[in-house]
């Protein structure tokens, strides 16, 4: 699949803080916004979407959809932020960042409802088609875990897939998902990235396909798309592999098989054992189940 747009996010050292793009501009009124709340409130994905109701005063006609940068912080213990513009974020108090050029009151188009949903289920149908619901066939075909000596890390990179020009493309996710469960190594999901440190990731779904990146306290090491910490030594700080690049990871977005509680491409990373004992989602199985 071929570049879906470039971007690039503000404040990353060594890289541009303008961008340009070819994506359309999608202005949205508030009249169409009750429309499709109307049409939509029964999410597509077998998920009901969060109520994105607002109220606004009669002047207030139109809001940025597709044409400003919004952020929202949020951490491992579940909290999550307020929606701000980009360039109000200031701290690293918070490890995740939410990214979106949709600002929080924008509501899908009827053909970005229609790519998210299409998106997952062609995700779904590669990794069935590659047999990687197979945790061997997925390690044999060059995932590997992103962090070796870390226990139950979910997930696993493909180093040759992170390093090639393709962006959202289902045949070559940078990441595969893997959980462990009782009868094993169960995959949940894919994990895309962008191609380079900066980049902001596409959004063909609209305000569905929120991407993210990770933030941190201390300068990081990049070393094939992957962020590492840089140790101390008696000279200072100094990456064991790669290049010391800055406090912000590349972004990168989820795609889940399974009834994530937040959607289809949740950020967060938690998954209730309900969850992974429901297994994958009976929509996906019934285009074609692993191994049929």
């Amino acid at each position: 699949m071929g570049a879906l747009g470039s971007h690039q996010r503000e404040g990353v050292t060594g890289f541009p803080t303008e961008f340009s793009t070819n994506y359309s501009e999608v202005d949205v009124s508030v009249q169409v916004v009750s429309v499709f709340l109307s049409l939509f409130s029964v999410g597509v994905f077998g998920w009901t979407p969060p109520d994105r109701t607002v109220s606004v005063s009669s002047q207030e006609t139109q809001i940025p959809c597709g044409t400003e940068w919004y952020v929202r912080e949020r951490n491992w213990r579940g909290y999550i932020g307020e929606w701000m513009p980009a360039e109000e974020l200031k701290t690293r108090e918070y490890p995740l960042v939410e990214t979106s050029q949709y600002h929080p009151k924008c509501q899908p188009t009827q053909e970005q409802e229609a790519w998210a949903k299409e998106f997952v289920e062609r995700s779904y149908l590669s990794a069935v088609e590659h047999g990687w619901f197979d945790f061997d066939q997925g390690t044999a075909d060059g995932f590997i875990p992103y962090k070796p000596n870390v226990r139950n890390d979910a997930h696993f990179v493909n180093v040759e897939f992170s390093l090639d020009d393709d962006i959202l493309d289902p045949d070559r996710p940078e990441y595969l998902m893997y959980e462990p469960t009782d009868e094993g190594m169960q995959l949940v999901g894919f994990m895309y990235f962008v191609r380079e440190l900066g980049e902001r990731g596409p959004q063909p779904g609209g305000p569905l396909t929120i991407w993210h990146y990770h933030q941190f306290d201390i300068p990081g090491c990049l070393d094939q798309m992957q962020m590492f910490s840089a140790k101390e030594g008696p000279n200072g700080r100094f990456c064991e592999r790669g290049e010391m690049v800055g406090n912000e990871s590349p972004e990168m977005l989820h795609v889940w098989f399974v009834n994530h509680p937040e959607g289809p491409y949740a950020t967060s990373m938690r998954l209730e054992p309900e969850v992974l004992a429901e297994g994958i989602r009976e929509d996906l199985l019934r285009l074609r189940p692993p191994g049929g």
